[in-house]
């Protein structure tokens, strides 16, 4: 009897899924797509990260002003 995984809705073979990982994992062309798209991964983040500081700090105040009031 094998092992089933259950992924949204999906039954996979265990040994179906392990070797479509290895099979990417192995692949050149996933490792070179990759360091091409690390800069842009990189730049997304380093734009991003002012907004979501912002957004961070104000819903930290308005949490502790809520709390000041009750």
């Amino acid at each position: 009897m094998s092992a089933t995984l259950v992924q949204t809705g999906k039954v996979f073979e265990s040994k179906i899924l392990s070797s479509v990982q290895s099979a990417v994992k192995d692949s050149r062309v996933y490792d070179v797509a990759l360091f091409l798209a690390s800069p842009f991964i990189g730049l997304a983040y380093a734009v991003a990260l002012p907004f979501v500081g912002t957004g961070m700090i104000l819903y930290l105040g308005f949490k502790a002003l809520k709390a000041s009031k009750a």
